[in-house]
């Protein structure tokens, strides 16, 4: 199995770019690791799935599960041998935090 590719997170504010209603923050993390296999992809947010050794497969199911309890959208994009993106929306806050 390749080691670990390089990676990346940006986040910033959108607007019309996703197919939540009103302006959200996206979040996106990318890597350059070996990525995800086309079968494997609908998966992934399945508790308890995994492809590793000693591992539980619980954390993309958490997130999944913390993103939309904030009414928020969670996506990958892969291609293997090149990397892997998600990127998680969430509903902008109109007032200032305090």
């Amino acid at each position: 199995m390749p080691g670990p590719g390089r990676g990346g997170l940006c986040a910033g504010h959108e607007r019309g770019r996703s197919l939540m209603r009103g302006p959200s923050v996206v979040i996106e993390i990318s890597d350059t690791g070996p990525g995800i296999a086309a079968d494997e992809l609908p998966k992934i947010f399945e508790p308890f799935y995994t492809t590793r050794f000693n591992a539980a497969g619980l954390g993309l199911s958490l997130t999944y599960s913390i993103v939309d309890q904030f009414q928020g959208e969670l996506s990958v994009s892969s291609v293997e041998g090149q990397g892997t993106t998600f990127r998680i929306h969430l509903p902008a806050v109109t007032s200032s935090c305090q």
